[in-house]
């Protein structure tokens, strides 16, 4: 397992971009959703059991030709939700509550989940046996993606100041390892946009069949119309930063790194064209919390001074939890300054002061 510059850069990357993922995991926001869990039981199902079986049943059938695209295809499949799953159900009005918590439930159950589907669809299937893999770095990639997140939980139970910045950092690390997958790919020999029909098929047919099969497991289950458009949105886009940050530390050689990329990018264009004609639609069909009688530029307008309200109220209440904190740790000290000692008459010895309230 020999690293050069770029694979440890990539590696770095990983690591920061899985802090600020940890930093961004809030338990208030949706300890609600647990009290009834259905919605984020059917989002992680779809998220961790449907979508890498799908993708590998899609990719054995449509990339036959190539198994170092089929992996990739099922790299981006295992990976958790994106968050721009997050920002169209803000827009549109969708259950947001139940968007955030899938998520972040999805980001903790990568740390399982991600390797495990790996090993199940990649090694146990034999495919990796087609495709020159640093197993080694596979399991650098692991070691990263779990020590993060947990390093990112962490601090956001210490200091929420520091969870802030570091969640900063992790979305600078996610746009640069875009950015630079992005230029190493369009300088190769298999620029994103000279890629077979095949490979546009198979990205936007994963990322569909998962928009409706989290669509019709939430219908099957009753949920309300708000969270199945939730549920279809967070198992339709995936973490492509997580595929592609894997692929630039595990593929062996630099053209097989550029080709594969290509399919993470091939998916975020896709997901990101099926979910936002998707969002307009549910929103346009009354799925949705808002008006659908809104013009765009008052939907927007509303969303936006919904989302103020909440960060208003979100204040408030940490401030009230604050000084609730500030108020007791007062009063703890000034139990331990009302204790004191008197000398008793007889033996001469240290008495403890009682203070009997009247």
């Amino acid at each position: 397992m020999a690293f050069g510059t770029m694979e440890i850069v990539d590696l770095v990357l990983l690591g920061m971009l899985m802090l600020g993922l940890g930093c961004a995991i809030e338990y208030e926001q949706f300890k609600s959703k647990f009290q009834s869990p259905k919605g984020i039981m059917i989002g992680l199902t779809t998220q961790f059991i449907v979508m890498p079986a799908l993708a590998y049943g899609i990719a054995k059938w449509l990339l036959t030709d190539s198994p170092l695209l089929q992996v990739a295809l099922i790299l981006v499949a295992c990976s958790p939700g994106g968050a721009l799953s997050n920002i169209l159900s803000w827009i549109v009005g969708a259950d947001l509550p139940l968007s955030v918590a899938m998520t972040t439930c999805s980001s903790i159950a990568a740390i399982g989940m991600l390797p495990l589907n790996i090993y199940i669809y990649i090694e146990v299937t034999g495919l990796g046996r087609s495709v020159a893999i640093d197993y080694g770095g596979i399991i650098l990639s692991v070691f990263v993606i779990i020590l993060g997140s947990c390093s990112g939980i962490y601090i956001r139970t210490r200091s929420l100041l520091w969870a802030v910045r570091f969640g900063k950092i992790g979305a600078i690390a996610a746009v640069a390892l875009v950015l630079a997958s992005f230029v190493k790919n369009s300088q190769s020999n298999t620029p994103i946009w000279e890629q077979t029909s095949s490979t546009y098929l198979a990205t936007a047919l994963v990322s569909l069949f998962g928009l409706m099969l989290g669509l019709g497991f939430s219908l099957l289950a009753h949920l309300p119309k708000p969270s199945c458009v939730a549920v279809s949105i967070e198992t339709s886009i995936q973490n492509k930063v997580i595929a592609l940050a894997i692929i630039g530390i595990t593929f062996e050689t630099q053209a097989a790194r550029d080709e594969a990329s290509a399919v993470p990018l091939c998916y975020a264009l896709f997901a990101t064209l099926i979910n936002v004609i998707w969002v307009v639609v549910a929103w346009k069909l009354g799925w949705t919390s808002y008006d659908s009688k809104l013009s765009l530029c008052a939907l927007f307008n509303v969303a936006k001074s919904d989302l103020e309200t909440e960060e208003a109220a979100q204040e408030e209440n940490a401030s009230r939890e604050s000084e609730i904190l500030e108020a007791g740790l007062a009063g703890a000290g000034k139990a331990e300054a009302g204790k004191g000692s008197s000398k008793d008459e007889n033996t001469g010895e240290d008495q403890p002061v009682v203070c009997v309230r009247a």
